[in-house]
């Protein structure tokens, strides 16, 4: 079994959707700044967890989070029939490490509408074995 650890800010907000089973899954780009002169690296990270609802109105733009979890390479065909490959993480544990900020220093408030879970953009059996998990 492989483990990852990242930590970084999320690139956009977190997506909410449904698997076909029902169960809930929280969709993010992760950013992995390493140091200013090195380019970021994207991890595209999946938490399919009956939790995801609670915490999706907490993984905005720029907020700092940790997770851990597997780490998946993706290999497809884009529409203009190049091979493309990801590297997604599926979170097993995801830890908040700080508030995004608003422009004058004060922490952004997390308070959202109620959300609701959307269809799935893909039908989804297995996650240990799946290769569509919803990005």
């Amino acid at each position: 079994m492989n483990t990852i650890l990242v930590a970084g800010n999320l690139a956009k907000d977190a997506e909410l959707r449904a698997m076909p089973n029902g169960k809930p899954v929280v969709s993010f780009p992760l950013a992995d700044n390493t140091s200013s002169s090195v380019p970021a690296i994207f991890w595209n990270c999946a938490y399919i967890s009956e939790k995801a609802p609670n915490i999706t109105p907490y993984l905005l733009k720029g907020s700092s989070v940790t997770v851990v979890g597997n780490i998946v390479f993706k290999e497809w065909t884009d529409k203009n029939g190049m091979t493309q490959k990801t590297a997604n993480v599926y979170v097993r544990e995801i830890s908040l490490q700080g508030s995004k900020m608003t422009a004058d220093g004060t922490p952004v408030s997390y308070k959202k509408p109620p959300l609701t879970l959307s269809k799935p953009k893909a039908v989804v059996e297995d996650f240990a074995t799946d290769d569509d998990i919803p990005f």
